[in-house]
């Protein structure tokens, strides 16, 4: 069984999941190593963090969908796409399909959207664009990067703002296009979940965090004791607080050294957590989490590079005009309080030219990662760190 299964069948809903097909959960688990490979390279930066590696995966894919050569080659490589062409996008596709399902028009809102925003000039090949709207559902839009910049970044944002329900209104910064852009391929993500268990606003109060291990501030906690899948070793806690319906979870990872952040993200691989996922199990927990809300943006271009994406001028398969990709835009938004979650995030793709027993107390009064996992498919959805919850959303 892989480790993606052991998972879901450690973690998933009493009721039976939706039947998700192999090359469906192959893909989780390579949009998953990816999210831990994007997290090593953007872990290094100061301060709190919070993006969607599936939303960056599924923009990226689009992108795939017409790279050719060794633009293919490289962009298969680093973002870890494993599965022939046809495979891989109807993978995308089921998984967005899966995903919609979770809707429960009550507890749960969980919604993915794509877009072409293409130039007036571009001539796009018949069969990227049949590949990107029966895959992707991508809707088209034509605009005028040439004459009309300004107004096409602003449509750009417009649509990026009513798919993540105004959580994040300008993706696109004024420079992120220009006149040389000829096509932007965009994803949006928006979720909210309540807790299954939600916390008493009676009993948050303030309490110290510990910034470093000799740095205290006081800042808004939540408290409650409950039983929750709970793991722990000499260096780390381990806990997953499930949202209604018992098929996502917030999973956090806290070490147990006030200044232990550095070496816990040292060991973060998909490998290791799916194992640390699996030595958890139903405990008593005596839970402290304080509120935290995080907007963080970043521009990723020379974290692919890093990774090793330079050959960027093959998109043959979307147009037979010449064009490269200039620009990887990724913003998110989390806010964590005692009802639950809204998170969103969105990228864009820029073409240019046992017994009773006490519980285990669980104190996150310092830095800690945390993840938004889909237990069914083992998807990643979000990943995010806290090192100062009172930054809020800068």
């Amino acid at each position: 069984m892989s480790m993606i299964m052991m998972m879901a069948a450690m973690l998933a809903a009493e009721e039976p999941a939706q039947a998700i097909n192999d090359q469906t959960l192959t893909l989780a688990q390579d949009n998953a190593a990816f999210a831990f490979d994007l997290y090593a390279q953007i872990n290094t930066q100061e301060g709190n963090l919070f993006c969607s590696p599936y939303s960056i995966s599924t923009a990226l894919a689009m992108a795939y969908g017409g790279a050719r050569g060794e633009t293919a080659r490289q962009m298969a490589q680093v973002v870890r796409f494993t599965l022939p062409h046809e495979k891989l996008h109807a993978a995308f596709s089921e998984l967005d399909t899966y995903f919609e399902s979770l809707n429960d028009g009550q507890n749960i809102a969980l919604h993915a959207a794509n877009s072409l925003w293409l130039d007036q000039s571009l001539v796009v090949l018949d069969a990227y664009r049949a590949l990107t709207q029966k895959y992707y559902g991508a809707n088209l839009f034509q605009v005028d990067y040439l004459k009309q910049t300004e107004a096409a970044r602003k449509q750009i944002n417009g649509w990026v703002a009513e798919q993540t329900n105004k959580k994040i209104e300008e993706l696109l910064k004024q420079g992120d296009i220009d006149a040389q852009t000829v096509a932007a391929l965009v994803n949006a993500i928006y979720f909210k979940g309540k807790w299954l268990n939600p916390f008493d606003e009676k009993l948050t109060k303030d309490v110290p965090f510990w910034l470093s291990k000799d740095k205290p501030i006081n800042v808004p906690t939540m408290h409650q004791t409950g039983t929750f899948e709970y793991g722990e070793t000499d260096d780390w806690q381990m806990l997953a607080l499930p949202y209604a319906g018992e098929k996502i979870l917030m999973v956090i990872v806290l070490p147990k050294a006030k200044d232990g952040l550095s070496n816990l993200e040292k060991q973060l691989t998909y490998e290791h957590v799916s194992n640390w996922l699996q030595r958890t199990s139903p405990q008593r927990v005596k839970v402290s989490l304080p509120k935290f809300t995080i907007r963080y943006r970043i521009a990723l271009q020379e974290i692919l590079n890093a990774l090793g994406l330079t050959a960027l001028s093959d998109f043959s398969g979307i147009s037979e005009q010449a064009m490269e990709l200039s620009k990887v835009i990724h913003e998110a938004f989390v806010d964590v309080n005692e009802q639950g979650t809204e998170a969103a995030a969105a990228t864009a793709v820029a073409m240019g030219r046992g017994m009773p027993r006490p519980p285990a107390e669980f104190q996150a009064d310092h830095p800690f990662v945390f993840f938004m996992i889909d237990m069914t498919t083992g998807s990643f959805l979000f990943v995010g760190r806290v090192t100062n919850p009172a930054e809020g959303a800068k």
